[in-house]
C-alpha cells in the first residue's frame, strides 16, 4: 500500500459533543499529526494501533516525525496470531501483540479526520494477502 500521510487518517470526529468516545469498534492504524490534549498519548506526530475508539486507546504506540512531510510513503500492516508489525519505507515503527484479540471485526476502513482544517488523504496501489495456514 502507498499512502500520503498528511494527518490523523482514522476518524474524523474522535469525541462526541459531550466529550464523550466515538466508538469506531475494531482495530485501526493511526496517522496522527493533530495534536488533541483529551484523546493523544503525547503532542508529537505518531503512528498508533488503537482500538474500539479513537482517544486513549492506544494499544501501542511511537513518534514519527515523517507523516506530514507531503510525499509518498510505503506502508506495510501484517497481522497473525496476536503479532502486529507496521513498516513504513522499509523500517519497522511498530511492533507488538494484541495478548486477546478480538476478531469478530471484519472490513477494511479509512478515515481522514482534520477537524477544522483541511489537508489530503490519499491511499493507493491497497492490497491484502491471506495466508492459508493449511
Amino acid at each position: 500500500m502507498s499512502v500520503l500521510l498528511p494527518a490523523n487518517t482514522w476518524h474524523s470526529k474522535p469525541l462526541n459533543p459531550d466529550y464523550s468516545n466515538n466508538p469506531v469498534p475494531g482495530y485501526g492504524l493511526e496517522f496522527d499529526t493533530f495534536y488533541n490534549a483529551l484523546c493523544d498519548p503525547f503532542s508529537e506526530n505518531y503512528v498508533a494501533i488503537v482500538q474500539d475508539v479513537i482517544c486513549e486507546s492506544a494499544l501501542a504506540y511511537r513518534a514519527f516525525s515523517k507523516i506530514d512531510d507531503g510525499v509518498w510513503h510505503f506502508v506495510e500492516f501484517s497481522f497473525k496470531n496476536g503479532h502486529f508489525a507496521c513498516t513504513i519505507d522499509g523500517s519497522t515503527v511498530l511492533r507488538g501483540t494484541i495478548s486477546d484479540p478480538d476478531y469478530s471485526h471484519t472490513g477494511i476502513g479509512f478515515g481522514a479526520g482534520t477537524a477544522y482544517y483541511t489537508s489530503d488523504q490519499i491511499i493507493d496501489d491497497f492490497e491484502i494477502w491471506i495466508e492459508d495456514d493449511g
